[in-house]
């Protein structure tokens, strides 16, 4: 897990490169999400239930980023964050990818190793989101402005 997890990591991002990279991690989620097959994972009873009424399964429209920033976004979440820390990758993952919330993440934590409290792993959670956030703002930023497309990326690089 990432070493600087004891620095609490909300209080060195402002609110606005909190939002804002709250925001691009969102729009790459949406776009990774886009790009997988759900048609061999779907379960029997989703597909019946489309054969059925196929407006009765519907997923929510989420706003995602093209490919060129998509794709930057995945180098710096893996270069920084998958490579060095596959945990935390998955917590990050399952938030904004498959859209968990942060009490489902630590309620399935707790379901494998109660060894801890369910609070405890809602703690440790939030932490390596909030420090998983924080590398990401720092490394993302830099990634955008110093893109060989920066032309193109400028307007969701973030302005202080």
């Amino acid at each position: 897990m990432l070493e600087w997890r004891n620095v609490k990591m909300s209080s060195v991002l402002s609110d606005e490169k909190k939002e804002w990279v709250q925001t691009r991690l969102n729009e790459w989620g949406a776009w990774a999400y886009s790009g997988l097959d759900f048609e061999s994972r779907t379960n029997m009873i989703a597909r019946l239930m489309q054969q059925a009424d196929a407006e009765a399964v519907v997923e929510p429209v989420r706003e995602r980023c093209d490919d060129e920033l998509g794709l930057v976004i995945s180098s710096v979440v893996g270069y920084c964050i998958k490579n060095p820390c596959p945990q935390d990758y998955k917590y990050l993952e399952a938030k904004y990818v498959y859209g968990c919330s942060v009490y489902a993440i630590a309620k399935y934590q707790w379901a494998r190793d109660k060894s801890v409290s369910r609070n405890g792993w809602y703690k440790r959670v939030t932490q390596s989101l909030e420090a998983s956030e924080w590398v990401v703002a720092k490394f993302l930023d830099l990634a955008i402005k110093n893109h060989k497309n920066v032309s193109k990326l400028q307007k969701f690089a973030f302005f202080s």
